[in-house]
């Protein structure tokens, strides 16, 4: 009935199968509101490359010195990918020499073999590749020379993604500082600490340096250490205040102030976003000559509260040398990786994360039969998105048996499923410090009510992370009282109305109400059936010899009418609490049933929940001479078919009867009906049963069976009604007895069918427009959409009612205006551009074989 689009987030892990099932609603000709699923259908997420190459670098260095430049190379794609490395000369004066590239793993800065490399090994989705490629400048440069250096990387999965970054270096003689950072161990959890960071310098220059200045400012998320300082030229803990005081150590001294008020005055860090000398680590040395080597350690923590991710921190430096100063230069990048830490809360708050907030989840009834749902919170508490599956502890619930449960997504729109292949139903991704509900829908059987003996009912589910299976938080739901619906049949009118007998609870000792049979051995009563419960409910008429249920007495028989047109009725139709339902009721008794008072039961019962009512009732039998035909009866049949009621044909009386005539009428001039006499006397309709021809003979007490077939044509409505009235005459037509058989066309049914297709694009038109089916696609993520098709189908003889398709944008998926239905009219509810939410679509009706 309508098209739905979405489209998969291109950080969504390839292989990811994107699986969604929606739920279609309508009401039913009961006045039942109806849910149905439909078919789950998959998108399979295709790889996609992607790379981030960091950062292009500047760097001095003598004539026939060794330089080297790091760099990271970051998987940026949804799939673990290798790298293709080139390297090589890409203008300037002279060109470099020797150019190689080695792995660096550790993000040191430094090479971590002789062997150099020309491609990564495989780097996961989303994680980094160090590299260094090393150079020497040719010995006969001079003053002002430049090189350029080209770093060239390929995905090795598709080639058409590249990335570069282009190294400069400037020769000059004299000084030529370099400096590396390194950061050990170089992961853990947030919090956690302490870890090391080494600034490590270099003068591989033929000259002294002076005024050396390092400068750490570290990133948001890592804290220093105060006191935690050493050179190693000293190995003594530096002061963390006053930059002015020189601290002495085996070569020179150095100047040192890190994260304390008075570090003022100092070269301020260009990689921070504040313009004061105070939040960085400055280490200044007063000369660092010709060959010189040393370092700067000191400890940092990491902060509570990060998400999973890497800190990423780069060292600057500047130097002075004969004719100036030289301008700002930068270490290599180093990584921190804050490692994923699990954690959930199940419970029932969307507004904080407590643990137990707003548990148990608790309703305080539903009606008996009735559905309630629960809405559960489940929040991720870690620090990193995850999945979490949801188990149902089925066993261990104390809900009545027979309860039927279905977990549902936000709001009930769709089922939950299964978005990562493991074979259990799951949220989907949470990121970190968000939440998602998740709806347990029970169904409880129709013949339970009560409180448990007062302890409610509990049911407990829990959410388990997919990352660390053994992070886990249970919630329980609990429901204090199922109410148990209340029906009370009574005579004469409603019960809680003036007159009405047989109020309350029965059956009774003796009987409300005693009627006579009149002269065609009929006793005919009024009976009120009155409906009070929280759900609406439907009753079946009954009526037997004992208070217990047993049969009539033999010969007897029973016919419940609609007062209003007299029409046949087994049941009262759906009742909403405080309803009541006027029927008529006609008890046929034997002509020779012995004069006197007999005891008859009625009976209104619910088939759904078991609710019932019985009332005690009298018939005074008078014996009299009569021709009687039986019983009346009622039956459905679908347009088209044929439906076969049987009659009994009996001589109540004391006397032989002749020249009995038999006739039908219908109530509609197009349905038609045959009569038939039980030629062979098996008591079913058959090829040797002849059709009723000529007058018949009787004997007091005799009997003979007559079939009637009644025929509903083809193009029959549903609900339609037919009477066939069925008489009998004799005496030269002047005594006549009759009966009607009801024959009603019904059925009602509405199935919903969901299909998906490709929508390259998002153009919000399927790639092939007959392209629409259930089975799994692939589709590449990014800025393509799948466009699902939702089918609702009226497959029975009735119209269905406010009809409602309900789906969900599933799990990596966002949603793309606008949905569109086919018929008219149709209200739709949507989710905006590129959020996630409920889509539902509302029609008035679905005509049998509509959709």
């Amino acid at each position: 009935m309508s098209a739905l689009c979405g489209w998969a987030s291109a950080a969504t892990p390839a292989g990811t199968i994107i699986r969604n099932q929606a739920l279609a609603s309508y009401t039913d000709t009961d006045g039942n509101r109806v849910s149905v699923a439909s078919n789950i259908v998959e998108t399979l997420i295709e790889q996609v490359a992607g790379l981030q190459v960091t950062s292009n670098q500047q760097q001095r260095a003598t004539p026939g010195s060794r330089i080297s430049f790091s760099h990271r190379i970051q998987n940026t794609g949804n799939e673990i990918d290798r790298y293709l490395i080139g390297a090589g000369n890409a203008g300037g004066s002279i060109d470099l020499l020797n150019i190689e590239v080695f792995a660096d793993a550790n993000a040191d800065g430094v090479a971590d073999s002789a062997n150099s490399i020309s491609v990564t090994p495989g780097v996961a989705a989303g994680d980094d590749f160090f590299v260094v490629i090393t150079a020497s400048i040719a010995t006969g440069a001079i003053d002002g020379d430049t090189a350029q250096l080209l770093l060239d990387v390929i995905s090795e999965f598709d080639t058409a993604v590249t990335g570069q970054n282009l190294d400069t270096v400037t020769v000059g003689t004299g000084p030529a500082i370099t400096v590396v950072k390194s950061i050990s161990p170089g992961s853990g959890l947030s919090p956690s600490g302490s870890h090391t960071i080494t600034l490590t310098y270099e003068n591989t220059g033929d000259a002294a340096a002076g005024d050396v200045a390092l400068i750490d400012a570290l990133p948001d998320g890592m804290s220093y250490v105060p006191g935690s300082a050493r050179w190693s030229h000293s190995g003594a803990a530096l002061s963390d205040a006053d930059p002015d005081d020189l601290q002495a150590g085996m070569f020179g001294s150095v100047r040192f102030c890190a994260y304390h008020t008075s570090c003022v005055g100092l070269p301020e860090a260009q990689g921070d976003a504040d313009t004061t000398s105070l939040n960085q680590l400055t280490a200044i040395f007063d000369l660092v000559d010709a060959g010189q080597r040393g370092s700067i350690s000191f400890q940092v923590n990491i902060d509570a509260g990060l998400p999973t991710g890497s800190l990423a921190n780069t060292a600057e430096f500047e130097y002075d040398i004969a004719v100036g100063t030289i301008s700002r230069q930068f270490s290599n990048t180093v990584l921190f990786e804050v490692l994923a830490d699990a954690g959930v809360v199940a419970n029932g708050s969307t507004s904080n994360a407590i643990n137990g907030l707003n548990e148990p989840v608790s309703l305080v009834s539903v009606g008996q039969g009735g559905v309630v749902v629960f809405d559960n919170i489940i929040w991720n508490t870690g620090n990193a998105t995850d999945t979490f599956n949801i188990e149902v502890q089925a066993a261990q619930s104390t809900f009545p048996p027979g309860t039927l449960w279905q977990l549902l997504r936000d709001g009930g729109s769709s089922a939950l499923t299964d978005t990562n292949g493991d074979g259990l139903v799951d949220t989907g991704p949470i990121p970190p410090g968000s939440f998602v509900t998740v709806g347990l829908r029970l169904q409880l059987p129709a013949g339970v009510a009560g409180n448990n003996s007062g302890l409610g009912f509990d049911l407990v589910k829990i959410a388990r992370s997919v990352t660390d299976a053994g992070i886990a938080d249970s919630v329980l739901d609990h429901l204090d009282e199922i109410v148990a619906n209340v029906v009370d049949l009574t005579n004469q009118a409603p019960a809680g109305s003036s007159g009405a007998l047989g109020q309350g609870p029965g059956p009774e000792a003796s009987p409300v109400s005693v009627v006579t049979v009149d002269a065609e051995h009929i006793a005919r009563f009024d009976l009120y059936i009155r409906h009070q419960g929280s759900r609406t409910d439907t009753y079946q008429l009954g009526a037997s010899g004992t208070a217990a249920g047993s049969a009539l007495p033999t010969g007897w028989q029973v016919q419940f009418l609609d007062p209003a047109d007299n029409s046949v009725i087994t049941s009262t139709g759906v009742l909403a609490s405080g309803m009541s339902r006027h029927v008529r009721a006609e008890i046929q008794v034997p002509a020779d049933e012995p004069a006197g008072t007999h005891s008859v039961w009625f009976k209104a019962y619910s088939a759904s929940t078991g609710t019932s009512d019985v009332k005690h009732d009298g018939i005074v039998v008078i014996a009299a001479d009569s021709l009687s035909i039986e019983p009346s009866l009622s039956a459905q049949l679908e347009p088209g078919g044929s439906v076969v009621y049987e009659h009994l044909l009996i001589n109540n009386g004391n006397t032989r009867i002749d020249d009995i005539t038999l006739g039908l009428d219908e109530s509609r001039p197009d349905w038609s009906s045959v009569l038939y006499l039980d030629t062979n006397a098996d008591g079913t309709l058959g090829p040797g049963d002849l059709p009723y021809d000529s007058p018949l003979s009787l004997l007091p007490g005799e009997s003979v069976d007559v079939f009637v077939k009644v025929f509903a044509p083809a193009d029959a409505a549903t609900l339609q009604r037919n009477v066939t009235t069925v008489s009998a005459r004799w005496n030269g037509d002047a005594d006549l007895v009759q009966i009607q058989d009801q024959s009603t066309v019904n059925d009602s049914r509405v199935a919903i069918r969901k299909e998906q297709a490709l929508d390259n694009g998002c153009d919000g038109q399927p790639d092939d427009p007959a392209g629409f089916g259930p089975d799994q696609i692939e589709v590449t993520p990014g800025n393509n959409c799948v466009v699902y098709r939702l089918t609702a189908t009226n497959l029975g003889l009735e119209p269905a009612y406010n009809v409602t398709i309900h789906d969900y944008t599933p799990a990596y998926t966002r949603y793309r205006p606008i949905a569109v239905c086919s018929r008219t009219p149709c209200w739709v509810q949507e989710p905006a551009q590129e959020d996630v939410g409920i889509i539902s679509a509302e029609t008035d009706q679905l005509l049998p074989g509509d959709s």
